[in-house]
């Protein structure tokens, strides 16, 4: 998947979109994907535009939402983020539960997993946030991860530049 991502990456068309209003709309469609898991939306901003592939954008949230639902601690909301830094649009993905380890110099390397050596044997390959790695990369942006406090789980995510 990785190997086909890297080479398909140049070929997507970008456009420009309001990142507000596709948060919006990925927040709907993966409540009814994830239906014991309640999404909600933060960001100071009413419209997000960005000049980007459309498809890379949805492809990284798909990612990250994934292996956020799987962490986060039953009935707590998984959140979605859009917040204006600088010349950046700054995407995210939060939920409460574990916590990152305290090294995550390779968290988005290909091959790595936080996941329990069972969970592993079921199919789960640890590129999920390399693919993201690189969709942040191909827009000029890049990946970022971070534990939050209030409530204790973790945030990650990745930037695109602004219009």
């Amino acid at each position: 998947e990785a190997s086909r991502l890297e080479h398909a990456l140049g070929d997507e068309r970008r456009e420009t979109i309001d990142l507000v209003a596709l948060l919006q709309e990925l927040a709907d469609a993966y409540t009814h994907s994830f239906n014991n898991t309640c999404f909600e939306i933060m960001t100071d901003n009413t419209a997000a535009p960005a000049r980007v592939a459309p498809d890379l954008i949805v492809q990284a949230f798909d990612k990250l939402v994934a292996n956020a639902v799987s962490f986060a601690t039953p009935d707590t909301p998984v959140v979605l983020g859009c917040v204006r830094r600088g010349l950046w649009w700054r995407l995210s993905v939060a939920n409460s539960g574990p916590t990152l380890p305290a090294d995550i110099s390779d968290l988005f390397a290909p091959m790595q997993s936080m996941r329990a050596h069972h969970n592993r044997e079921h199919g789960h390959l640890g590129l999920g946030l390399y693919v993201v790695s690189l969709i942040a990369r191909q827009h000029g942006g890049e990946p970022w991860a971070r534990n939050t406090n209030h409530p204790a789980g973790a945030e990650v995510g990745f930037t695109v530049r602004a219009d």
